[in-house]
């Protein structure tokens, strides 16, 4: 009890503010009953729109080398704990992207400021240019008037007192086990497309579909999208679909309903909570009983005004955990192919989050499906005049046979697929000769029964490219997209070594502490060589002058996948 009231003395004293070693402190035990052994490496400050710092991002390392982010609360009357991941902050990997958008917005060069945040996927980049202010969304890219963001000024009292006993129990406990947990495995990841909403239903539809749902998910195609200019890889159909719904102002979970029963035929059900706040528990007996019979649900979280209206974010939850004092729901946020926990509600400066949960629970199953087994992988060049087996798994006894197309890469319109076979029999294989034209495509599906009903559908999920005979020869060896870097603290000379799978470029750049871009590699993978590749990066920036020591990160990029490692220069 002593040590109870000491704190409570000392954090009265402090006016709140939440020591920064105990902060680190208390984030590296959390981390630690999480992942295991982890090391310290790097502290972020996060502030409100008063400029008054709010919260930390906490990062860790694991014996794996993956990275670990926890953002933790600043203050006694704060979240202690608002989300973690295996992931790194956003300003390690987009600053410099967001950078190019506030440089857009101004015309002109800009100053970037300090990083703002109001919950989780609530971060925003803050640039400046004279008297004006902006806010950047870390992961949208939106942009936002600073001046427009209003926190409401009305404290809960309840809420703070709380609050102070959480940031007690963490302090002074020295472990924090999970108590209970819930968790849909094998839930898929849809990357941001159309919206939130329709990328986060359509994970839900899509984790459906091979379970005795096959007409939800029929194919899957690149879809470039212009907020950021953003290229969704992989999306499939079943996004756009829901996106047109929601666009015809279906309210609720009827979207949802409008596509899996009046487009597929099956007999689904779909209910939306009422607004959780502190006096139901934020609706955690919805998302409980949701997990706990398998099924993972919608989750619409809001967090803050902008011009008087709430902004909120809607994703995929697909668990939860109980770790005392706090739970947290384990979220696919549409914004990246990681799982993130987030706390059940967030509260700072007098605002606490409210949320909805919708419910999508299936029915009117089928077990006629079918399962494309070839060509599926990424990377697969074919030479013109191959002969393909295109390969497929069918299951239940009523699809008679399949038709086969192949499709432009980025292509959603069937109208717009090249039919290969109209009738093929349903013997799981058929045998295509690939056609004498540069094809960056893939193989679509359809089954059908002998009365010619469709029964179920499937796509390739990466696209093939096809290029003329003898100009390819393919290096098996490399299988894995990695690089290393030697040593990790240098003087003179870095070496960098990479390899990737596929003949594509890669971006290898370096940044310093700021996020400042120093130095970039342009380098292109051709199709005859894909070994592995070694650069020295000698410590000079693009205009060949020697930097500073310091902290310096190293990032490889490819495509969708990207890989950082940081690195300190020392200067004799």
């Amino acid at each position: 009890m002593q040590i109870l009231t000491t704190l409570f003395i000392f954090l009265s004293l402090s006016d709140g503010i939440i020591p920064i070693e105990k902060v680190i402190e208390v984030g590296e035990t959390f981390a630690q009953n999480r992942y295991g052994s982890c090391l310290y490496k790097d502290m972020i400050p996060y502030y409100d729109v008063d400029d008054e710092i709010v919260a930390y991002a906490i990062v860790f390392e694991t014996l794996n080398k993956e990275p670990v982010t926890i953002i933790m609360g600043a203050r006694v009357d704060c979240t202690p704990i608002f989300e973690f991941s295996k992931s790194l902050p956003r300003i390690y990997t987009e600053l410099q992207k967001v950078k190019v958008e506030a440089y857009k917005f101004f015309g002109i060069s800009c100053k970037f400021n300090r990083i703002y945040y109001f919950g989780p996927l609530a971060e925003y980049f803050s640039f400046s240019n004279g008297d004006r202010g902006i806010l950047i969304n870390a992961y949208s890219f939106e942009i936002y008037d600073k001046d427009s963001f209003k926190m409401p000024a009305k404290r809960d009292g309840k809420i703070e007192t709380t609050l102070k006993r959480k940031w007690q129990y963490y302090l002074f406990q020295k472990d924090y086990p999970k108590q209970y947990t819930g968790y849909v495995d094998s839930v898929p990841f849809v990357d941001w497309s159309y919206g939130c909403r329709s990328s986060s239903a359509a994970m839900i539809l899509w984790y459906w579909d091979p379970r005795d749902y096959g007409r939800l998910v029929d194919f899957f195609y690149d879809f470039r999208d212009s907020l950021g200019n953003i290229i969704p890889a992989n999306a499939p159909n079943v996004v756009r679909e829901l996106a047109m719904a929601i666009g015809d102002t279906l309210p609720g979970g009827r979207d949802i309903i409008y596509v899996t029963d009046s487009l597929n035929g099956y007999d689904f059900q779909s209910e939306i909570s009422p607004l959780g706040n502190q006096g139901n528990q934020f609706n955690f007996s919805w998302i409980k009983n949701e997990i706990d019979n398998g099924r993972p649900f919608l989750w619409e979280v809001y967090y803050y005004y902008y011009s008087g209206t709430f902004i909120n974010h809607c994703c995929c939850g697909v668990g939860y955990d109980i770790i005392p004092p706090d739970t947290f729901v384990i979220v696919h946020n549409t914004w990246d192919r990681i799982e993130h926990s987030w706390a059940l509600w967030t509260y700072h400066n007098g605002t606490y989050s409210y949320d909805l949960v919708v419910t999508v629970v299936p029915g009117g199953a089928d077990s006629d499906n079918i399962f494309i087994t070839f060509p599926t992988d990424s990377g697969i060049v074919f030479q013109y005049g191959d002969t393909v087996d295109i390969t497929w798994d069918s299951h239940g006894s009523d699809i008679d046979y399949v038709k086969i197309w192949y499709a432009n890469a980025s292509t959603y319109d069937s109208l717009e697929w090249i039919l290969i076979d109209s009738c093929a029999p349903n013997t799981e294989i058929y045998t295509w000769v690939v056609p004498e034209e540069s094809l960056c495509a893939r193989i679509n599906l359809q089954a059908f029964s002998v009365l010619d009903s469709l029964e179920a559908a499937d796509g390739s999920f990466y696209s093939f490219t096809t290029e003329p005979t003898g100009i390819f020869e393919e290096n098996t060896n490399i299988t894995e997209f990695t690089f290393n870097i030697s040593p990790n603290i240098f003087t003179n000379r870095l070496d960098i070594e990479f390899s990737a799978p596929i003949a594509e470029p890669i971006s290898l750049e370096i940044y310093d502490i700021s996020g400042r871009l120093i130095r970039i590699f342009p380098i292109n993978l051709c199709n005859q060589n894909r070994s592995v590749k070694s650069v020295c990066w000698d410590g000079t920036d693009n205009k060949g002058k020697k930097v500073s020591s310091g902290i310096y990160f190293v990032s490889l990029r490819q495509r969708h996948k990207i890989l950082v490692k940081k690195v300190v220069h020392l200067i004799k």
